[in-house]
Protein backbone atom coordinates (compact mmCIF):
# COMPACT_ATOMS: atom_id res chain seq x y z
CA UNK A 1 0.00 0.00 0.00
CA UNK A 2 1.84 3.28 -1.06
CA UNK A 3 2.01 6.19 1.36
CA UNK A 4 0.75 8.43 -1.21
CA UNK A 5 -2.42 6.92 -1.40
CA UNK A 6 -3.24 6.88 1.97
CA UNK A 7 -2.48 10.37 2.16
CA UNK A 8 -4.89 11.39 -0.31
CA UNK A 9 -7.63 13.26 1.11
CA UNK A 10 -9.94 12.13 -1.55
CA UNK A 11 -10.56 8.50 -2.30
CA UNK A 12 -9.57 8.50 -6.16
CA UNK A 13 -9.65 6.02 -8.49
CA UNK A 14 -6.74 3.67 -8.48
CA UNK A 15 -5.91 4.53 -4.93
CA UNK A 16 -5.66 1.89 -2.43
CA UNK A 17 -7.58 3.30 1.01
CA UNK A 18 -7.84 1.15 4.32
CA UNK A 19 -10.86 0.78 6.00
CA UNK A 20 -11.66 1.69 9.76
CA UNK A 21 -14.52 -0.57 10.07
CA UNK A 22 -15.90 -4.08 8.45
CA UNK A 23 -19.02 -2.48 6.92
CA UNK A 24 -17.55 -1.67 4.13
CA UNK A 25 -17.55 -4.37 0.61
CA UNK A 26 -14.85 -5.88 -0.71
CA UNK A 27 -16.27 -5.90 -4.35
CA UNK A 28 -15.28 -3.01 -6.23
CA UNK A 29 -17.64 -1.26 -8.01
CA UNK A 30 -18.19 -1.38 -12.19
CA UNK A 31 -17.43 2.24 -12.51
CA UNK A 32 -14.53 3.52 -9.91
CA UNK A 33 -16.06 7.24 -9.54
CA UNK A 34 -19.39 5.58 -8.55
CA UNK A 35 -17.12 5.26 -4.56
CA UNK A 36 -17.31 7.01 -1.85
CA UNK A 37 -15.57 10.37 -1.79
CA UNK A 38 -13.39 10.41 1.31
CA UNK A 39 -10.26 9.09 1.28
CA UNK A 40 -8.38 7.62 4.90
CA UNK A 41 -7.32 11.12 5.59
CA UNK A 42 -10.55 13.08 5.81
CA UNK A 43 -12.82 10.54 7.34
CA UNK A 44 -9.52 10.21 9.95
CA UNK A 45 -9.16 13.93 10.77
CA UNK A 46 -12.98 14.83 10.49
CA UNK A 47 -14.48 12.32 12.21
CA UNK A 48 -11.49 12.42 15.18
CA UNK A 49 -12.08 16.29 15.42
CA UNK A 50 -15.90 16.14 15.60
CA UNK A 51 -15.52 13.51 17.90
CA UNK A 52 -13.22 14.83 20.36
CA UNK A 53 -15.37 18.27 20.24
CA UNK A 54 -18.20 16.84 21.64
CA UNK A 55 -16.50 15.32 24.33
CA UNK A 56 -14.72 18.54 25.21
CA UNK A 57 -18.23 19.68 25.93
CA UNK A 58 -18.54 16.55 27.72
CA UNK A 59 -15.56 17.43 29.85
CA UNK A 60 -16.26 20.51 30.93
CA UNK A 61 -19.90 20.32 31.27
CA UNK A 62 -21.16 16.74 32.18
CA UNK A 63 -23.67 14.82 30.66
CA UNK A 64 -26.27 16.73 29.21
CA UNK A 65 -29.49 17.17 31.55
CA UNK A 66 -33.22 16.86 31.13
CA UNK A 67 -34.37 20.08 29.36
CA UNK A 68 -37.74 21.03 27.81
CA UNK A 69 -38.62 21.20 23.65
CA UNK A 70 -37.72 25.28 23.86
CA UNK A 71 -34.40 24.76 25.09
CA UNK A 72 -33.38 21.93 22.59
CA UNK A 73 -31.72 24.35 19.87
CA UNK A 74 -29.35 26.08 22.85
CA UNK A 75 -27.94 22.87 23.62
CA UNK A 76 -24.28 22.22 23.58
CA UNK A 77 -24.28 19.09 22.39
CA UNK A 78 -27.76 19.26 19.83
CA UNK A 79 -25.56 22.41 18.41
CA UNK A 80 -22.61 20.32 18.65
CA UNK A 81 -24.30 17.80 16.89
CA UNK A 82 -25.68 19.51 14.30
CA UNK A 83 -22.85 21.66 13.01
CA UNK A 84 -20.16 18.16 12.73
CA UNK A 85 -23.61 17.16 10.53
CA UNK A 86 -23.63 20.39 8.33
CA UNK A 87 -19.97 20.52 8.27
CA UNK A 88 -19.69 16.60 6.59
CA UNK A 89 -22.38 17.39 4.62
CA UNK A 90 -20.85 20.40 3.00
CA UNK A 91 -17.55 19.32 2.86
CA UNK A 92 -18.12 15.56 1.22
CA UNK A 93 -19.88 17.48 -1.15
CA UNK A 94 -17.43 19.80 -2.26
CA UNK A 95 -14.96 16.95 -2.49
CA UNK A 96 -17.50 14.90 -4.18
CA UNK A 97 -17.97 18.01 -7.51
CA UNK A 98 -14.37 17.77 -7.63
CA UNK A 99 -13.62 14.30 -8.04
CA UNK A 100 -17.08 14.42 -10.24
CA UNK A 101 -15.47 17.04 -12.00
CA UNK A 102 -12.16 15.12 -13.12
CA UNK A 103 -14.33 11.81 -13.90
CA UNK A 104 -16.99 14.09 -16.35
CA UNK A 105 -13.78 15.99 -18.09
CA UNK A 106 -11.88 12.37 -18.38
CA UNK A 107 -14.91 10.89 -19.78
CA UNK A 108 -15.66 8.17 -17.37
CA UNK A 109 -18.54 10.04 -15.71
CA UNK A 110 -21.75 12.05 -16.58
CA UNK A 111 -23.85 14.36 -15.53
CA UNK A 112 -26.21 12.12 -13.98
CA UNK A 113 -23.97 9.79 -12.54
CA UNK A 114 -22.13 12.91 -10.83
CA UNK A 115 -25.32 13.92 -8.84
CA UNK A 116 -26.41 10.97 -7.85
CA UNK A 117 -22.68 10.60 -6.18
CA UNK A 118 -22.58 13.96 -5.12
CA UNK A 119 -26.07 13.59 -3.30
CA UNK A 120 -24.82 10.22 -1.51
CA UNK A 121 -21.19 11.80 -0.49
CA UNK A 122 -23.34 14.66 0.68
CA UNK A 123 -25.36 12.08 2.90
CA UNK A 124 -22.36 9.92 3.86
CA UNK A 125 -20.95 13.15 5.03
CA UNK A 126 -24.03 14.21 7.16
CA UNK A 127 -23.76 10.62 8.63
CA UNK A 128 -20.05 10.51 9.08
CA UNK A 129 -20.07 13.32 11.69
CA UNK A 130 -23.38 12.47 13.34
CA UNK A 131 -21.32 8.42 13.51
CA UNK A 132 -18.42 10.82 14.82
CA UNK A 133 -19.86 12.41 17.44
CA UNK A 134 -21.61 9.22 19.02
CA UNK A 135 -18.56 7.71 19.27
CA UNK A 136 -16.70 10.04 20.39
CA UNK A 137 -18.72 11.57 23.08
CA UNK A 138 -19.50 7.62 24.03
CA UNK A 139 -15.68 7.42 24.22
CA UNK A 140 -16.04 10.45 26.50
CA UNK A 141 -18.58 9.45 28.59
CA UNK A 142 -16.27 6.80 29.63
CA UNK A 143 -13.25 8.75 29.70
CA UNK A 144 -15.10 11.01 32.29
CA UNK A 145 -16.21 7.74 34.21
CA UNK A 146 -12.50 6.97 34.55
CA UNK A 147 -11.24 10.30 35.38
CA UNK A 148 -9.62 10.33 31.71
CA UNK A 149 -9.39 14.35 31.12
CA UNK A 150 -6.40 15.08 30.01
CA UNK A 151 -4.54 14.38 27.33
CA UNK A 152 -5.25 10.19 27.31
CA UNK A 153 -8.91 11.33 27.45
CA UNK A 154 -8.61 13.68 24.75
CA UNK A 155 -6.48 11.05 22.55
CA UNK A 156 -9.32 8.70 23.04
CA UNK A 157 -11.87 10.40 22.13
CA UNK A 158 -10.14 11.56 18.42
CA UNK A 159 -9.54 8.10 17.82
CA UNK A 160 -13.51 7.07 18.99
CA UNK A 161 -14.56 9.70 16.75
CA UNK A 162 -12.71 8.72 14.02
CA UNK A 163 -14.14 5.01 14.44
CA UNK A 164 -17.35 5.73 14.90
CA UNK A 165 -17.29 8.48 11.34
CA UNK A 166 -16.26 5.39 9.80
CA UNK A 167 -19.03 3.13 10.53
CA UNK A 168 -21.55 6.04 10.19
CA UNK A 169 -20.53 6.38 6.40
CA UNK A 170 -20.01 2.70 5.77
CA UNK A 171 -23.95 2.82 7.16
CA UNK A 172 -24.97 5.12 4.60
CA UNK A 173 -23.22 2.94 2.02
CA UNK A 174 -24.27 -0.39 2.63
CA UNK A 175 -28.08 0.67 2.55
CA UNK A 176 -27.20 0.84 -1.34
CA UNK A 177 -28.14 4.06 -1.63
CA UNK A 178 -25.52 5.49 -4.14
CA UNK A 179 -26.11 2.54 -6.67
CA UNK A 180 -30.57 3.24 -6.45
CA UNK A 181 -29.59 7.35 -7.29
CA UNK A 182 -27.00 5.91 -10.11
CA UNK A 183 -29.87 4.09 -11.38
CA UNK A 184 -32.53 6.45 -10.74
CA UNK A 185 -31.13 9.44 -12.29
CA UNK A 186 -30.29 6.55 -15.46
CA UNK A 187 -26.81 7.51 -15.50
CA UNK A 188 -24.99 5.97 -18.44
CA UNK A 189 -21.70 5.24 -16.63
CA UNK A 190 -23.17 3.35 -14.51
CA UNK A 191 -20.72 0.56 -15.84
CA UNK A 192 -17.06 1.33 -16.22
CA UNK A 193 -16.76 1.59 -20.39
CA UNK A 194 -14.37 -1.52 -22.02
CA UNK A 195 -11.84 -0.36 -24.23
CA UNK A 196 -12.17 -1.91 -27.49
CA UNK A 197 -10.08 -5.34 -27.61
CA UNK A 198 -7.13 -4.66 -30.58
CA UNK A 199 -6.91 -6.84 -33.39
CA UNK A 200 -4.53 -9.39 -33.58
CA UNK A 201 -1.48 -8.16 -35.85
CA UNK A 202 -0.92 -11.30 -38.84
CA UNK A 203 2.46 -12.70 -38.23
CA UNK A 204 5.05 -11.23 -40.89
Amino acid sequence: MQISSILNPINMPGSTQPKLSILQSSTPPSNAFNTPVDGFVTRTIFGGISGKNMAGILFKEGAPGTQGLDAITKNAYVRQAAMSVGVGAGLYAGLSVFKQGIGMATGKQDARGAVANILTDSIRGGATGLGAVAGGGLTGLAMRAMGATGAFGTVMTFIGGAIGGSIGGDLIEATGIREQLVTTFKSNKAQTPTLPTPEPTPAQ
